[in-house]
């Protein structure tokens, strides 16, 4: 399983994709103002995890705390690190849930029902759970699939609020 193209992969293919129409538009609120983003489909293996994210945050601190080896600024010092998009992805995998909550069971009996938010540098602004079910159910059952995102939020936005949430 690909946790992410390349950089330079990824940001042609995103600016590539920026030129077409979209399939339809997703909604979203972001700093106060609605935006009407395109909506384009991209293979599951282009996104990059966003490892600054508040949801896993503590969970990054425990799993630092389980591997004393690495450093502690094992999740901000290189976001495009196989190791640490890794790390990121197992981590996710513990937040699908279980119950009523239990988002590979959702998925698997249902399509993907919203886009994820990619920044323009391909990173998920907001999905990133859902991003975890879909990479986990194709490494179970199907050997290719592509996922819808939506995407003209700038990655200066992201950087300038880590805690940033969409809705």
């Amino acid at each position: 399983m690909q946790l992410g193209w390349p950089l330079p992969k990824r940001r042609e293919m995103l600016q590539r994709l920026s030129k077409e129409p979209g399939k339809t538009f997703h909604t979203v609120y972001f700093q106060g103002r609605r935006q009407d983003l395109p909506v384009r489909v991209v293979s599951l293996d282009l996104p990059k995890y966003r490892l600054d994210n508040g949801r896993t945050r503590s969970a990054q601190a425990a799993y630092l705390a389980q591997h004393p080896d690495l450093p502690p600024e094992f999740f901000r010092t290189d976001v495009e690190s196989d190791a640490a998009q890794k790390a990121q992805h197992e981590i996710l995998k513990v937040m699908l849930g279980s119950g009523e909550k239990d988002l590979l069971r959702f998925f698997r009996k249902r399509d993907q029902m919203q886009p994820l938010i990619l920044t323009d540098l391909g990173f998920v602004l907001n999905g990133n759970r859902r991003l975890c079910t879909f990479r986990e159910l194709v490494a179970q059952d199907t050997p290719e699939h592509t996922l819808e995102f939506a995407s003209q939020i700038g990655n200066e936005a992201h950087k300038s609020n880590p805690e940033l949430t969409l809705g």
